[in-house]
């Protein structure tokens, strides 16, 4: 069983990629977590020290590059559900591992299942987190491509995701290229940025070598 999540984790968070020409010739090895943002769990991470070092010590050198790591609690715990001092423990924890894992202070914290309330969200601001992830279906109004959402004047920057982009990352076929994946996020970018989200087994384990597209689109 270990070997076979080894062979997960390999697969699917492997965040080198091959950039090939139309010969199937290959033209250049990327580091796709250089331009592509990504949240690592303090748990999965601490199993990755010990069991898949490579893979780990590739997506530090990703983000040494890019700056697009973001913090994550210390488990996969549904916060709004928590007690509020459990909840608060959970996202100290997790931004002290990611300055021990990234070797610098998180910026922003997805939160796992986008799972937010007002109590989380003064918990973001009280630890000086600056931003967070949440879907479309979490704020009454959508903003417009490139711009981000705010409850009152000041506090956390909410970045919302495309709700069908990412649906279609996830299960459509806007991976099947590089051209295909570029042309679907223009479909909707009218001028802005287009923030998409999923899972990231997404890349090489449900879409297999969809890592390429990825790879070919941001380098």
């Amino acid at each position: 069983i270990r070997d076979k999540l080894v062979t997960g984790v390999q697969t699917c968070a492997l965040p080198i990629s091959r950039l090939h020409r139309g010969d199937g010739r290959i033209v250049g090895i990327v580091n796709l977590f250089e331009r592509m943002s990504f949240d690592l769990g303090p748990t999965l991470a601490h199993w990755m020290a010990g069991e898949a070092s490579t893979v780990l010590q590739r997506i530090v050198a990703g983000d040494r590059v890019g700056r697009t790591a973001l913090a994550h609690p210390y488990h996969h715990v549904i916060l709004p559900l928590a007690a509020p001092e459990d909840a608060l423990t959970e996202m100290r924890w997790g931004m002290a591992d990611f300055a021990h894992r990234f070797g610098r202070p998180a910026e922003g914290m997805w939160l796992p299942e986008t799972a937010i309330d007002a109590r989380t969200l003064h918990h973001l601001d009280l630890l000086g987190l600056g931003f967070t992830v949440v879907a479309p279906n979490q704020v009454a109004k959508v903003p417009p491509p490139g711009r981000h959402g705010r409850v009152g004047a000041a506090g956390p920057v909410l970045v919302v995701y495309d709700g069908p982009a990412s649906h279609d990352l996830a299960f459509g076929a806007a991976l099947t290229s590089a051209d295909v994946l570029a042309d679907r996020m223009m479909a909707v970018a009218d001028g802005g940025l287009v923030v998409a989200a999923t899972d990231l087994e997404t890349f090489g384990h449900h879409h297999r070598f969809s890592e390429r597209a990825v790879g070919h689109a941001l380098f």
